[in-house]
């Protein structure tokens, strides 16, 4: 079983992440990880996504369900957003906070898609959006975590020893 899907996954998604500017006004290129949140992982105020990957299932020699998980995580001083802001995200279709906005976006972009080479990826069924608060934060920050599930992708064919 050759685990490189893990990482190859994380890497795909935060490039269509960096791509997308809906989601990006609210990030800094140096704040979308390939590891899941950690408490004091970057500097105070900033928000952040995070993503981290896990075999769902597997059979015999084969990987055929992997999991991704996206944090989506804001700093307390950011959830506010200007009228001009949420008046330009609504004409998109965008409601909410800015959590809600970014949840929305990513949702867009990665409900059914195929780009990653495994097949559409899809929300995971049990808790496709759940509430996150760290409890070592002290509340500095909230945050959502988007998991999805992909289960329908090419074997890799490469000789397994």
């Amino acid at each position: 079983m050759d685990f490189y899907q893990l990482g190859s996954y994380k890497e795909q998604i935060l490039k269509m992440i960096a791509a997308d500017e809906d989601i990006m006004h609210f990030f800094s290129p140096d704040c979308c990880l390939d590891l899941p949140y950690i408490p004091g992982m970057v500097m105070e105020g900033q928000n952040l996504i995070c993503t981290d990957s896990y075999i769902a299932k597997a059979g015999g020699r084969a990987i055929t369900e992997v999991g991704v998980d996206i944090y989506v995580m804001f700093h307390k001083d950011n959830m506010s957003i200007s009228d001009e802001v949420r008046n330009r995200y609504q004409e998109k279709g965008y409601r909410g906070n800015p959590i809600d906005i970014v949840v929305q976006a990513l949702g867009r972009r990665l409900n059914g898609c195929k780009d990653f080479g495994i097949g559409s990826l899809r929300p995971n069924m049990e808790y496709p959006v759940r509430s996150y608060i760290p409890q070592e934060d002290t509340w500095e920050y909230y945050g959502k975590i988007l998991s999805y599930t992909g289960s329908d992708f090419i074997k890799d064919f490469r000789k397994v020893i």
